[in-house]
């Protein structure tokens, strides 16, 4: 009986260090992560200037609502983005959007909806054709499908 109460003991003391371990990595990497796509968001593998672009792009306000609250949200439009970023006949694609959390939305995103989306100061993705579970906070990545 005493074997089985030490074997009992000592997984539990090796499952507890593996959750402790896992989250300081995730916390260590998500840190990192954000230090690293600061100043940058990856639009079809180029890396743009974030910051450059929220001043160059021209700033819309649109309506939107989320969890049954409607709100003005004010930034610049994901489709100039994606023009800046030099994407060859846009409409012909659909886009998969990632926050620096490593969130993204199941379903890609389609042209038509990226052209009335916007980007805002904080790099919160705004959709307000779609769902809230389309919106992505802290973007980081916008892939070309």
């Amino acid at each position: 009986m005493l074997n089985k109460a030490n074997l009992m003991t000592t997984l539990a003391i090796i499952v507890i260090s593996v959750g402790v371990v896992s989250s300081a990595y995730t916390q260590l990497s998500y840190k990192t992560t954000k230090e690293i796509t600061k100043d940058v968001i990856i639009v079809d593998g180029r890396q743009l200037n974030f910051n450059e672009l929220y001043e160059k792009l021209e700033h819309k306000t649109i309506q939107a609502e989320k969890k049954g609250v409607i709100k003005n949200y004010t930034g610049v439009s994901l489709d100039g983005i994606i023009m800046e970023a030099g994407v060859q006949n846009p409409e012909q694609h659909q886009y998969k959007i990632t926050g620096t959390d490593g969130y993204s939305p199941t379903s890609p995103i389609s042209w038509n909806n990226m052209q009335t989306g916007i980007i805002t100061e904080d790099r919160d993705c705004v959709f307000p054709n779609l769902p809230g579970s389309f919106w992505v906070r802290d973007l980081a990545s916008i892939e070309v499908i």
